[in-house]
């Protein structure tokens, strides 16, 4: 080989070692196990690290998987394992019936599953700690418009990774006509796949039609265009999921598999990442296993209101906090009737609530953390004669319940109470209605009645309501 030749062929391999070595992909001693399948690409990989591994101080094999979709795979496979005893490389081969185990679905997902499944499996059981792929300028392009295509988020955007955890993309800055010239420099030679022009798949129809079409009427650099947005995004993306999993820290609550009432209040962009992340923990998946429509419909959720998702986990909105449960249990009831005493915080049978007496008004710094806590608070603290305090208690409503309204002239139905204030009907059943001698004095929080307030200061009690949640 000349020498020209060969300060070509170094000056090549000094472009992926800078690039390997800007996004941090390859280190001194490490085993990669380098995903071959006899193409131009992969070719041009193999050749560019097998003159770098010296000076990387790495250790190198080969994995070539047969989908056994054509006829010539098993010539590639061969073709493959030549070149790597010219080498000096171990070479490892893998194959699957995809089209038998695709069974109608989509050809090109199952391939890429099972594929996959065996580099990680061969990398593992040789010892290996990276595998590199030979993805190009060209596919990031590809995939961006794909993604574009079918609809999608930032994380569609940002498309390949140079690095995703023991993946590496060591090509991702070199275009196909870049790589075609290298190969032709080295003369290692290459396979032609001929599915790869058939335009029965999306991917090559991108390929084949659509991109050409973009280069000679919109921008002639458009997959260096598209390439660059990607980029661009993934730096985007990165910092959004960084600070979704600070925030997810903060609101999950894992006793009870919920993101706290924080969540509600969070930017969506936050929120989206959040419920991915959510459902990622308690269904062992993926951070991205939902789709754009089910995380839609899961941020559309009411107080009470539930939708499904996959691996039989339910989500629903229960007092201010978002659920992900196998079931949506029932809310807590309780009938009858709960007499008062003296005391703090004392609960309202089991709605939830709790009430508190004391003989004096609460400190200043509490009352103004109950009133933030509590915004539109009526009649709270309620001041009571001390003498009403044998004949007080709580009770849940009743069909027909009104109140003595004499400011009004006549009396109100606690129906219309809650209408008014937007009470969700599923927490009306539960909320507790004070009592005195039998009749309602107060619907706590919302609305009470006047006149039953009198005497010096100290002959009066004050009465504080809390209920479950914040209501907003």
């Amino acid at each position: 080989m000349k020498k020209k030749q060969l300060a070509s062929l170094a000056a090549w391999q000094k472009k992926v070692a800078n690039y390997c070595r800007n996004h941090d992909l390859v280190q001194n001693g490490d085993h990669i196990l380098l995903a071959i399948s006899g193409g131009v690409d992969s070719m041009s990989l193999l050749h560019l690290f097998a003159g770098s591994r010296a000076g990387w101080q790495v250790s190198l094999s080969v994995a070539y998987f047969n989908h056994q979709l054509r006829p010539q795979s098993e010539l590639e496979g061969k073709f493959v394992a030549d070149a790597c005893k010219c080498l000096q490389i171990p070479f490892y081969c893998g194959s699957a019936d995809i089209k038998a185990l695709s069974d109608g679905k989509n050809v090109e997902e199952i391939a890429r599953k099972h594929r996959y499944a065996f580099l990680f499996s061969c990398m593992n059981q040789i010892g290996a700690n990276k595998i590199a792929t030979a993805h190009h300028l060209d596919d990031q392009a590809e995939t961006v418009l794909l993604h574009m295509l079918r609809g999608c988020g930032l994380e569609g955007l940002a498309a390949i990774a140079p690095k995703e955890g023991a993946l590496l993309r060591p090509l991702l800055f070199l275009s196909k006509e870049e790589l075609i010239a290298y190969n032709e420099l080295s003369g290692i030679g290459y396979c032609q796949d001929e599915s790869n022009f058939s335009l029965q798949y999306t991917r090559n129809q991108i390929r084949g039609d659509l991109i050409p079409r973009l280069k000679k009427e919109y921008n002639p650099q458009v997959e260096h265009a598209l390439a660059k947005m990607a980029e661009v995004c993934r730096v985007d993306q990165e910092y959004m999921t960084n600070q979704a999993r600070a925030s997810f820290r903060k609101v999950w609550i894992v006793e009870e598999q919920a993101l706290g009432e924080v969540f509600f209040s969070l930017p969506q962009a936050l929120q989206s990442r959040l419920v991915q992340m959510a459902f990622g923990f308690v269904s062992g998946q993926s951070n991205n296993a939902l789709s754009f429509e089910q995380i839609e419909a899961v941020l559309r959720l009411k107080e009470e209101q539930q939708a499904p998702l996959p691996k039989d986990i339910r989500v629903y909105v229960r007092y201010g906090k978002l659920y992900f449960n196998k079931k949506k249990p029932d809310l807590p009831t309780w009938e009858g009737e709960v007499t008062l005493f003296w005391g703090e915080k004392l609960p309202i049978g089991e709605s939830g609530w709790y009430y508190e007496i004391q003989d004096t008004p609460i400190q200043e710094l509490k009352k103004k953390e109950y009133a933030d806590n509590f915004p539109f608070i009526k009649g709270n603290p309620l001041i009571l004669p001390k003498s009403f305090l044998p004949d007080l208690s709580f009770r849940t409503k009743k069909d027909g319940d009104k109140i003595n309204l004499p400011y009004l002239g006549g009396s109100k139905k606690l129906k219309d109470i809650f209408i008014d204030a937007k009470i969700k009907p599923a927490w009306r059943k539960n909320w507790p209605l004070l009592v005195h001698q039998g009749e309602i004095i107060a619907v706590p929080l919302l609305q009470t009645a006047v006149g039953i307030c009198n005497g010096t200061d100290v002959n009066q009690l004050y009465l504080y309501f809390y209920p479950p949640q914040k209501f907003c």
